[in-house]
C-alpha cells in the first residue's frame, strides 16, 4: 500500500481496515511502518481472553514502550491489563482521550488491584475527554477523588452503572456532594451510580484523616457545570430527603440541563423516583429550566373503553395547571390489568410530552397500539426509558408484556428519542418467507397479502427496522423477546385476573395447559442475521442486554463474531437457544430445527471462544423451568 497517501486518506482507510490488516501493512517496509503504526495503536481494544494473554507478553510490552504515545483510546474488559500503562519508568505521560472499562458479565465488582490500576492510569492521563467505568469498586472514594484531582477536561463521564442494582458501590452524602461539586466543568453528560448512605450527614470528609484525604489536594471551591445536558444519578433513595443535601450546590450551576434522571432499576406501584419526590429538587430545576417535573401514576382494573379517555384527560390537563414554574410530566406509569389499548392516551402523551418526559412505563397488560407507539417514539425527544416492567413481578421478566408495533408503522418516520437507554418492544408483521410451516408442521399463513414476498423484499423491510434501532446510540438494554406468548395460557390468565381466577372452576383449564410450541414462537420478527441487515446496529456501542427470547431468529456463528466486535459492552444475549426449553414438545423442536433454527454451532463456538456474555446455561432455560414448576404447583 502506498505510504505517501494524504493523512486524511490514511485515517479514512484505517477506520475501514481491521486490526490484523493494519498489522500486516506495518510489516511491509520501513515507510509503511512509519505511516501506519500510529493508526495501528490509536485504538487499543482488549475484550477477549486471547487478547488479554497477548497484551501481557514481553514482545507486546516492548512494542508498547515504543508506541504508547500513539494511543488515544483504550477499551478493556480486564483492568489489570492497564498495569503496563501505569509504569512511569517505562512509558511517558499518556495522551489518552478515551478510557473505557467495559462490562464484565462474570465480575461486576472491581478487585483492589484493578481499582489501583485504574487510579494510576487516571493519574497519568490528564487529557482524557471521555471516561466510562462500567464496573463497581468496593470503595469508590479513591477513583472518585482521583477524577476530581486529575481529570479537569472530561466531557462525558459514566461511573459504576452496573447491570445488577445490588452491586452499585456505597458512598456517603458528603462523598457524592464533593464529587459533584468539584468534577470537571466541561462535562456534557454525567452518569453516577452510587448507593448513598445518609447516616453520616454531618461528617466532614475533608478534615485530616477523612476518607477523601487519600486523593491528595483537591479544589476548595465548587464548580459550575454550564455545559451539562444530561445528568443521571443512580442509587439515591426515594423520599429520603437526601437529594437536596447532595444536589443543592450542584443543580443551580447546570444552566444547560436538559434531562435529569433517577434511573431506578424499575418503576413499581406508584414509587416514581426522587426527581419528582423532592420539592427542593423541583424548585432547583424550575430555576434552571423553568419547569416543575411531575409524576403520573394510573392503575386500573377496569376494561372499559372510558378508562382510556380518563387517562388521556389526566395527561392533557397538565398544560392547564399554573404555578411558579410550568408543570411538565417527567415520569408516567400506566398499569392496567386487562388488555386495554390506550390509543387516546398515547396520542395525548405524544402531543403534550414533546420535551421533559424521561420515563414511560406501560406495565400490566397495557398497550398503546402500533400507531400510538409510533406517535410517542416520534414525539418524545427526552425519553430515556420506555419499559413495561410489572410491579411485584418485575424481577422475573417472563411476566413482562411488551408493547407492540408493526414494522410498517415503525419505519414510516424517524424516531426523535435519541437518548433512549432502555426499550421494551415487540416488532410485528415482518414477512418471513424463510418460514413456511408452523411448529406442528402445518402450512403457515401469517402475512395475508404479503405472504408471497421474496426474501430480498423481506430483508429490505428488516434493514429499515434495523436502521431505526441503530440510530439509538445511547441504548443499553433492548428487549425484543416474545415471552408473553411463551407462558402457558393458564399462567397468563392467572397473571391478568389474579386471585379472582379459579383454575379448578374453569371448563377449559385442561386445554389451557399447552406450553411453548407451534405459534408460541414469534415468526413475524427480525431474523437478526447479517444477511438481513444486523450490521446496521453497529452504532449500539453501549448495548449491555439484548433479548430475543422465543423469536425465530437466525443468530449463528457469523452473527456472534460480529456482536463480539461491535457490541463491546454486551453482558447478556438472551434467547440464543430457546429450543432447549421445549423438553416435552418434540414435534415443534424437530420442525424448527428442520427449518434451520437454533443450530448448536453457535453455542459451541461461544463456549470454545469463552464468550463471557453468553451464560454457561442459557438463561431462558432457567427461567422457563421456573415457570413450569410454578404452573405445576
Amino acid at each position: 500500500m502506498d505510504s505517501d497517501l494524504p493523512p486524511e486518506i490514511c485515517t479514512f482507510l484505517a477506520t475501514r481496515l481491521g486490526h490484523q490488516s493494519l498489522g500486516r501493512i506495518t510489516l511491509l517496509n520501513k515507510a509503511c511502518n512509519k505511516t501506519w503504526t500510529p493508526h495501528l495503536y490509536k485504538h487499543l481494544r482488549i475484550t477477549t481472553p486471547l487478547q488479554r494473554s497477548r497484551i501481557m507478553t514481553a514482545k507486546f510490552l516492548i512494542a508498547l514502550s515504543r508506541n504508547a504515545r500513539f494511543i488515544r483510546t483504550i477499551q478493556t474488559r480486564y483492568p489489570l491489563t492497564l498495569v503496563p500503562f501505569a509504569d512511569k519508568d517505562e512509558l511517558p505521560t499518556l495522551q489518552l482521550r478515551t478510557l473505557d472499562i467495559l462490562t464484565d458479565a462474570r465480575a461486576e465488582t472491581l478487585t483492589q488491584e484493578e481499582d489501583l490500576a485504574i487510579v494510576r492510569i487516571l493519574e497519568r492521563s490528564p487529557g482524557l475527554l471521555h471516561l466510562n467505568i462500567r464496573r463497581a469498586p468496593i470503595y469508590p472514594v479513591r477513583i472518585l477523588m482521583t477524577i476530581v484531582r486529575y481529570q479537569v477536561a472530561l466531557r462525558s463521564l459514566s461511573l459504576f452503572n452496573v447491570a445488577e442494582y445490588e452491586k452499585i458501590p456505597q458512598g456517603t452524602v458528603e462523598l457524592a456532594k464533593v464529587f459533584l461539586d468539584w468534577c470537571s466543568a466541561e462535562l456534557e453528560t454525567l452518569t453516577l451510580a452510587l448507593f448513598i448512605d445518609g447516616l453520616q450527614i454531618n461528617h466532614d470528609p475533608l478534615r485530616h484523616g477523612g476518607p477523601l484525604s487519600i486523593a491528595g489536594e483537591v479544589p476548595t471551591t465548587c464548580k459550575k457545570h454550564p455545559k451539562l445536558r444530561i445528568f443521571t444519578l443512580v442509587g439515591l433513595q426515594d423520599g429520603s430527603e437526601l437529594e437536596w443535601h447532595v444536589l443543592k450546590t450542584f443543580l443551580p450551576g447546570c444552566t444547560s440541563l436538559q434531562i435529569l434522571d433517577s434511573a431506578r432499576p424499575q418503576l413499581s406501584d406508584g414509587i416514581i423516583g426522587w426527581v419528582t419526590d423532592g420539592g427542593d429538587v423541583g424548585d432547583a430545576l424550575g430555576q434552571v429550566k423553568g419547569v416543575w417535573p411531575q409524576p403520573l401514576f394510573a392503575n386500573s382494573n377496569r376494561p372499559e373503553y372510558s378508562e382510556d379517555q380518563e387517562i388521556s384527560k389526566m395527561v392533557a390537563n397538565i398544560v392547564k395547571e399554573t404555578g411558579r414554574f410550568r408543570p411538565v410530566w417527567h415520569t408516567i406509569t400506566l398499569h392496567c390489568r386487562f388488555d386495554l389499548e390506550l390509543t387516546q392516551t398515547a396520542q395525548a402523551i405524544a402531543r403534550v410530552c414533546t420535551t421533559d418526559l424521561v420515563r414511560l412505563n406501560i406495565g400490566g397488560a397495557s398497550q398503546f397500539g402500533s400507531k400510538g407507539m409510533q406517535a410517542v417514539l416520534t414525539s418524545c425527544q427526552d425519553l430515556r426509558q420506555f419499559d413495561s416492567f410489572n410491579h411485584e413481578r418485575t424481577n422475573n421478566y417472563l411476566h413482562t408484556f411488551y408493547p407492540s408495533i408493526s414494522a410498517k408503522d415503525m419505519i414510516s418516520c424517524p424516531w426523535v428519542c435519541r437518548w433512549l437507554t432502555l426499550l421494551h418492544l415487540e416488532i410485528l408483521d415482518i414477512p418471513r418467507p424463510d418460514i413456511t410451516v408452523d411448529g406442528s408442521g402445518d402450512p403457515l399463513e401469517l402475512f395475508g397479502e404479503e405472504e408471497n414476498m421474496t426474501k430480498e423484499e423481506s430483508h429490505e423491510i428488516q434493514r429499515e427496522v434495523y436502521s431505526q434501532l441503530g440510530a439509538l446510540s445511547c441504548l443499553e438494554e433492548l428487549y425484543l423477546g416474545h415471552r408473553q406468548h411463551a407462558m402457558t395460557k393458564l399462567a397468563i390468565r392467572q397473571e391478568l385476573e389474579g386471585d379472582d381466577y379459579d383454575s379448578e372452576d374453569s371448563e377449559d383449564s385442561e386445554d389451557e395447559e399447552d406450553t411453548v410450541g407451534t405459534s408460541q414462537f414469534q415468526m413475524n420478527c427480525l431474523e437478526f442475521s447479517l444477511e438481513s441487515g444486523l450490521y446496521l446496529l453497529a452504532g449500539l456501542k453501549e448495548l449491555r442486554i439484548l433479548d430475543v427470547t422465543f423469536t425465530c431468529h437466525r443468530i449463528g456463528v457469523p452473527e456472534l463474531e460480529w456482536m463480539e466486535t461491535n457490541f463491546p459492552n454486551l453482558a447478556s444475549l438472551r434467547g440464543l437457544d430457546p429450543v432447549r426449553s421445549m423438553e416435552d414438545d418434540v414435534q415443534c423442536k424437530s420442525v424448527l430445527k428442520t427449518l434451520g433454527f437454533f443450530s448448536p454451532e453457535a453455542l459451541t463456538w461461544a463456549r470454545t471462544h469463552k464468550i463471557e456474555w453468553l451464560p454457561k446455561e442459557d438463561q431462558t432455560d432457567q427461567e422457563w423451568r421456573w415457570v413450569r414448576e410454578q404452573d405445576s404447583d
